[in-house]
């Protein structure tokens, strides 16, 4: 295989990528601790602002659920009955470790 390196280097490259999204979340929890510590909504910094973000997650009447429930297979039958119709296709590239 002519681009075998390459495909070490996807996995190596990967490999980096998750110990520094690893990285990045711990120090991210300590900015945020020191933002939050010192009541804080932006640090403006000579990089630029740090801020924080709040975000609310939702519980829902079993009602809400029962339609999302319908939703989700009406969706699927138009899926199969050809009614719905794809707009877009992606192709992305997947890697599994090898066994």
């Amino acid at each position: 295989m002519k681009i075998e390196s390459q495909y070490k280097k996807y996995i190596d490259l990967k490999s980096k990528i998750a110990t520094l999204e690893e990285e990045l979340k711990e120090v991210g929890d300590i900015l945020k601790q020191d933002i939050i510590d010192n009541g804080e909504e932006t640090v403006l910094t000579s990089y630029g602002s740090f801020y924080l973000i709040k975000r609310k997650k939702w519980q829902y009447s079993p009602a809400v659920l029962v339609l999302e429930s319908s939703l989700k297979e009406a969706r699927k039958e138009e899926e199969q009955t050809g009614l719905a119709k794809a707009v877009e296709e992606t192709v992305s590239l997947a890697f599994r470790v090898k066994k």
